[in-house]
Order: structure tokens, then sequence, then C-alpha cells
């Protein structure tokens, strides 16, 4: 039986509480949060060593690329390069549709295509590292990080430079000791909003994230997200509940036939 819609008030007062409620797994907090190059850069040093990031240049959160009306484009969570001209795409993903590995190629094809106009080398060509978080074991391997590079196959064992093609991914909702500690205390932080009180950078995150949540205009379009999301849900409960009845009616008449 299909139900009553909640109230306009009772809506936006959901929309209020699930935003004094979120963790970094929210999308829009999380690129708030991770604009900042002083929180961005640490989290990178954790999430991918190997590369020795020292300093983060420039960061765009929701960053669009579009490559013409025939083809699709994409919104990066967060897009940053650093001082070696490095490309990084961060998103944080909490559904699992099951495409990651078809997403992460997407992504790191659109960013390689951005870079070349017309004339220039192949050689002008700059790494690009996606990195996916999750709430999910994206491929049921029952590990917390994972990581594959381009790379030649003689090489596997040096630090062949540079890598060109790198693709990361950490289920923020596991939690094994294989990972190191301070990205466990991370990992715990975006998932659940876990503080280990000796972390440092994790008392700087409590405060960013607090920060943000109390920025006026954000909230306001955090809410109006949270609220068209409810409102998206509500509907489509509806059409399976039509469905589910459509159904039972067709197979009394059947059975009475």
């Amino acid at each position: 039986m299909t139900s009553q819609r909640p109230s306009r008030a009772a809506r936006w007062r959901k929309s209020a509480a699930d935003w004094q409620a979120a963790t970094l797994t929210d999308r829009f907090l999380f690129n708030r949060v991770m604009k900042d190059k002083d929180i961005l850069l640490p989290t990178l040093q954790m999430i991918v060593p190997q590369l020795g990031i020292t300093q983060i240049e420039e960061v765009n959160a929701e960053y669009d690329l579009e490559h013409g009306v025939d083809v699709r484009g994409y919104r990066l969570d967060i897009f940053a390069t650093d001082d070696q001209r490095r490309q990084y795409d961060i998103e944080m993903q909490v559904v699992d549709y099951h495409n990651l590995l078809q997403r992460s190629l997407a992504y790191a094809a659109s960013l390689v295509e951005e870079q070349l106009e017309h004339g220039d080398k192949y050689q002008q060509l700059r790494p690009v590292h996606v990195i996916f978080l999750t709430k999910f074991d994206p491929f049921s391997y029952q590990i917390q990080y994972d990581r594959c590079e381009l790379r030649f196959l003689k090489h596997l064992t040096d630090q062949l430079q540079p890598h060109l093609l790198s693709f990361t991914y950490l289920n923020v909702a596991a939690d094994q000791e294989e990972t190191p500690p301070p990205l466990r205390r991370l990992c715990r932080f975006i998932n659940s909003g876990t503080v280990d009180h000796s972390d440092p950078f994790i008392l700087k995150l409590v405060e960013r994230q607090a920060r943000a949540k109390k920025n006026k205009e954000w909230r306001k379009i955090a809410m109006r997200i949270n609220f068209n999301q409810q409102d998206q849900e509500w509907a489509m409960e509806q059409a399976v509940a039509k469905e589910r009845e459509k159904t039972a009616a067709l197979e009394v008449s059947v059975k009475f036939s």
C-alpha cells in the first residue's frame, strides 16, 4: 500500500538533522572539507605514500570535465594537482553500482584527454592518479586497501618513475590490522566520525568539519540536496509499491478466473 508523503516541515527537519549528523561519507561535506590544501595533502600522503607528495598546487571541488556536446561529461568530487604537475581525482563513493573499474577508467581517460591540445606532444602528458574512497568492499576481495599501477612487468620490483597512471581503492568502512594505523584512524573518522584524540590530524579534521557544518550557505545547499533526495526516494518507494499492488491484483485475478 502506498504511503502518505511526510510533511514539508518534517522533511526540512530531517534535512537539518542529517546535516548535523553527517560524516565525511556525505559527498557534499567531503568536498567542502577536502578542498582545503592543508587537509588534502596529509590525506593523500596517507593514502598514496609511494608517490611522495610534498605540495598541493591546485584544488577544485566538483570539477567538471566536458569534451563536446556528443561526449559524456563527468563531475569529479575533488580534482588536484601537485608541484610536479601530477593530477589527482579523489572520489567519495557510498553506493555500490558495480561499475567502479569502468568509472575509474573513464575518469582517468577524460583527465588524460583534457591535458593535450592540438599540436601538443605526447611527452607532455602528466601522471594521473584516480582514488576512490568507498563505504563498501569494491571488488569483494575482503581487503581494505587496493591499488594498481601502469608499469612495465620487468620493473614491478623497483620504483620506476613516473607512474603515469594509477588507481587506488580504500574501503573506509573496513578496519583491518594490515592497514597502517594513521590510515585506519582516518578511515574511522570518515566513515563514522570516530575521533582519536591522540591524532593531531584527526583533531584538525574535526575542527574543519565543524566549521563546514556551521557555514550557513553550505548548510542551505546541503539541506536542499537532502530535501530533494527525500522526495526522490519517496517517489521511488511509491512506484515500487504500486507495481507490487498491480502484481498482487493480477495474481488474484488469475487465481479466480
